[in-house]
């Protein structure tokens, strides 16, 4: 049986925190710690806007992309659970320099003004990566009836994943920015009916 693209639901929340955690352990979320992942994922789930394609195989979750089309603070999810403020706090004590790459990241989206739909996470189960699961997430993105006619955003420090979303699906650099030494890039395209 090959990979079956589908809705996430409620009842994969556990696989999605945990591929998460492993597959982008530099995000910010993760040094959070899996409780906050999983309140993030439990808002995200039930919001209007939000999308969270699975890829499956034999039923498990292998991969995931979340796709954002109505725009949301992620402050705003923050300041409604009084314990992330005390997580952040000690994150911005233990380890300042992923404190300042998170705050960084949300003020280099802010400058973008931006209402294009938006992958925000895609992440793929170390185990099953390089077989093309990323790619297949990514294609029903752009097929996704949310983004017919829109343009669609992402944003990268994967020279790579650059690569492919220019060649592949003609993206434009819309905005690019240097944090700590890594170079990140915002790629914009228009999804082809």
């Amino acid at each position: 049986m090959g990979t079956v693209i589908k809705q996430v639901t409620r009842s994969h929340i556990n696989e999605l925190v945990r591929i998460h955690q492993e597959s982008l352990p530099d995000d910010i979320l993760p040094s959070l710690g899996s409780g906050t992942l999983l309140k993030y994922y439990e808002f995200v789930l039930c919001s209007y806007g939000q999308y969270i394609l699975g890829a499956f195989q034999e039923g498990c979750l292998v991969g995931f992309c979340q796709l954002s089309v109505n725009q949301f603070s992620i402050l705003s999810i923050f300041l409604r659970n009084p314990s992330f403020i005390l997580r952040i706090t000690i994150l911005a004590l233990t380890r300042p320099k992923k404190f300042i790459s998170g705050v960084l990241m949300v003020w280099h989206k802010s400058k973008l003004n931006s209402r294009c739909p938006e992958i925000e996470f895609i992440a793929v189960d170390k185990k099953f990566q390089g077989i093309g699961i990323g790619s297949k997430l990514i294609e029903s993105v752009t097929k996704h009836e949310a983004v017919i006619g829109a343009t669609l955003m992402t944003k990268t420090s994967n020279p790579l994943a650059k690569n492919i979303y220019e060649k592949k699906y003609n993206a434009i650099i819309s905005y690019e920015f240097l944090l700590f030494g890594k170079k990140y890039w915002y790629l914009t395209w228009k999804p082809s009916i």
